[in-house]
């Protein structure tokens, strides 16, 4: 068991990087003329949060903890199912998800921001219900024209831009046909 009673140095950073990349999101959106600029500061954040959970799951390292990591996965996980059979039990077939996101099949107008803040406030509601703690778990939505979905962690999306997004060493091996 975790002791959530006391904010170490990582925890306190890890909160305080989601709330600044939270910050840098809703400026993304707000602001077109620097879009991508706090599209790459957030993605920044992102990055560095991400090496904290790797570095709590070396075993060599001088302030790892495994239990840590695999508490860090298995809520993700859970949060992620959670939201992919509250999508499927709202009609929204989901097609593939995994730690980068979920992917709905939408062909009609169901999809909207009120079905996000719905989700997120459910994501939030059982995080606090089942742990007393909050969920900084804020999905987002991104349309795509199409996509294709080899494995897990592997596919092809086609942007609203018309540019592909491949994503997983299977779509970028060299023994593929490039795309």
């Amino acid at each position: 068991r975790v002791d959530m009673s006391k904010d170490g140095f990582i925890r306190s950073e890890v909160k305080s990087f989601s709330e600044e990349r939270a910050r840098l999101k809703a400026l993304q959106k707000s602001d077109p003329s620097r879009a991508d600029q706090y599209l790459a500061q957030q993605w920044g954040i992102k990055v560095l949060m991400n090496i904290y959970f790797g570095y709590a799951g070396l075993r060599n390292a001088r302030y790892s903890d495994v239990g840590i990591a695999e508490a860090i996965v298995g809520t993700g996980r859970y949060l992620m199912q959670l939201a992919a059979e509250w999508l499927d039990n709202h009609s929204l077939r989901v097609i593939a998800w995994d730690t980068d996101g979920i992917y709905v099949r939408s062909d009609d107008t169901a999809w909207s921001v009120g079905i996000l803040d719905s989700l997120n406030a459910y994501i939030s509601h059982r995080m606090e219900e089942e742990t007393g703690e909050k969920s900084y778990l804020n999905l987002g939505y991104t349309h795509y024209k199409k996509g294709y979905f080899y494995a897990m962690k592997n596919y092809v999306l086609l942007t609203e831009k018309d540019e592909l997004l491949i994503h997983g060493v299977a779509m970028k091996s060299s023994s593929k046909c490039p795309l």
